[in-house]
């Protein structure tokens, strides 16, 4: 039975993280092991602190994660919004980084490559995440057009280093699978204090969850997000795509949740949607979006 651990948390401190983790069974880092760290990072700016994991908890991570090993490195990769560095620069990453002295790396600019292939869609994921001995991923709890949720299976989508990603959408699920399955092992740490309804995921609203979600299994991390957001994961593709490609659980019978209940910080996400009450949402998003600083 896969495990995933629900706390409540009021902020991103070290010590929240650390009892999210601690729920789990013991994650043993070893000093000599490479760890690939992903957050969301979508977009260059977190307008209401929706769009993109809270720095204070990539620092908190990072923190933990330092005292076990000194071999980690923070990735992203180019999107539709512009390139990885330039948002990093702007959400200040960089700076954040720089002051923990842990190296940043755009997988766009990577060229030791392995070739991978979702029915006739051809990509690449860099052999510094495929070699590594592990990869953090901390995806923010979010809706998305297209694909109802955001999460953990998603966030990997960042970890192709492909510049032109809008074609892969048509075989998402697939890829998403492949990209999953080519880690060697997962640490998944979701940023839920506050997070996004609605048309994400950058032009959805914020909803106050309190919570930090954990676990070792994406798909069985996922469904637990899933069903807290009020969705029903066994409809969502790309989850049930991964559940059978062997990457977690997706009946919650088989998910062993530690701390909070489901039903005791379960919030009612709207869905992305685009009737006319969403459509002006949307449009008041946009605009807190595109104007903020």
């Amino acid at each position: 039975m896969d495990t995933v651990a629900v706390v409540r948390a009021s902020d991103h401190s070290r010590e929240s993280i650390s009892s999210a983790l601690d729920m789990l069974e013991p994650i043993d880092v070893r000093s000599d092991e490479s760890i690939i760290v992903k957050p969301n990072a979508c977009y260059h700016r977190n307008s209401r602190g929706i769009v993109v994991t809270d720095l204070r908890l990539i620092e908190g991570t990072l923190e933990w994660l330092k005292e076990r090993t000194h071999r980690l490195i923070v990735v992203e990769s180019d999107n539709r919004s512009g390139s990885a560095d330039h948002r990093a620069e702007e959400l200040g990453l960089t700076s954040l980084l720089r002051r923990l002295n842990v190296t940043f790396r755009n997988l766009s600019r990577e060229e030791d490559l392995h070739t991978r292939k979702a029915d006739n869609i051809e990509f690449h994921l860099p052999k510094l995440v495929t070699e590594a001995d592990c990869v953090v991923n901390l995806p923010k709890l979010k809706t998305c057009v297209g694909t109802t949720v955001t999460l953990s299976l998603k966030n990997a989508f960042g970890l192709v280093s492909d510049r032109s990603k809008p074609s892969m959408h048509k075989v998402l699920d697939k890829i998403l699978l492949e990209v999953n399955r080519s880690i060697r092992r997962h640490v998944i740490i979701v940023d839920g204090i506050v997070g996004m309804e609605g048309n994400g995921p950058l032009l959805g609203e914020p909803v106050q969850t309190g919570i930090l979600v954990t676990g070792t299994q994406p798909v069985s991390v996922d469904a637990t997000c899933s069903r807290i957001m009020g969705f029903d994961p066994s409809q969502i593709s790309h989850i049930t795509t991964c559940s059978k490609g062997g990457l977690g659980k997706l009946d919650a019978d088989e998910i062993n949740v530690l701390g909070e209940e489901i039903r005791a910080v379960a919030r009612s996400f709207a869905s992305p949607s685009f009737a006319p009450l969403s459509v002006v949402r949307t449009l008041g998003s946009a605009a807190k979006l595109y104007l903020s600083k």
